[in-house]
């Protein structure tokens, strides 16, 4: 995935304002307060110990700085649960094909 995102950063000609590394959600290898904000999209839920990598990230995040994390859960109520699965298997990815114009992906 990291190549992936080198080629699409130097394909929009970004690599002189975006650098992708790999790193360890655990051990960010910044210092602390390096950070005006974090995000993370469809992230967190792979860290292996979510507390951990979520103090990691205040760690090197300025104080008033912003964390913005945008996660799904599975609900577990009937009604919502049905919206739910109608949204994730017919409205994203016909809404991801159509935004990203990368149709093999969805």
């Amino acid at each position: 995935m990291l190549q992936i995102g080198i080629q699409k950063v130097e394909k929009q000609k970004l690599k002189e304002i975006i650098t992708l590394r790999h790193g360890d959600s655990e051990a960010i290898n910044f210092g602390n307060n390096t950070f005006d904000a974090i995000t993370s999209a469809f992230g967190v839920r792979n860290f292996e110990r979510l507390e951990k990598g979520l103090d990691e990230m205040l760690r090197v995040l300025k104080p008033g700085g912003k964390l913005v994390v945008l996660e799904f859960s599975k609900p577990r109520k009937k009604f919502f649960k049905g919206f739910y699965h109608f949204y994730m298997n017919v409205v994203a990815p016909k809404a991801g094909k159509w935004l990203s114009k990368n149709f093999p992906s969805y």
